[in-house]
């Protein structure tokens, strides 16, 4: 399954307005980057990009779905992170107690899980240099 290591919601903040992205292209050092435009299930996903697949690492971690990390995610940061984007797109002058205590949580837990992603990046990026 697709699964975004850049939020859709932070993805469609980004949008112009016919809904794409613009995204600068660099095949090759030999040939100048280009600008093109994709939609946001085009861009920032990797094929199972959270999905644990290792019985061990699952057994380690206490988890009995491969799907524990993208599925939370989804369910309850990525919404509350979308409501805090449109909320401070709005510019308010005031805030409640409640919603400054929705943002702090939406940054923690996606601060959390990205560096969870990057640390399982590297781990990969090491295990194919090590090869």
């Amino acid at each position: 399954m697709n699964q975004h290591f850049v939020p859709k919601v932070y993805l469609k903040s980004l949008e112009n307005s016919r809904r794409l992205l613009h995204i600068v292209s660099n095949q090759s050092s030999s040939t100048p980057p280009k600008i093109k435009e994709f939609s946001c299930s085009q861009v920032g996903y990797s094929l199972d990009f959270y999905t644990i697949r290792d019985p061990a690492t699952l057994s380690r971690l206490q988890l009995n779905d491969a799907e524990a990390i993208e599925r939370p995610f989804n369910k309850s940061v990525e919404d509350k992170f979308g409501r805090m984007i449109r909320l401070i797109n709005n510019r308010p002058s005031f805030i409640s107690y409640q919603q400054a205590q929705e943002l702090v949580l939406a940054l923690l837990c996606f601060y959390k899980l990205w560096l969870f992603s990057y640390r399982q990046t590297n781990k990969t990026v090491l295990m194919q240099n090590k090869m």
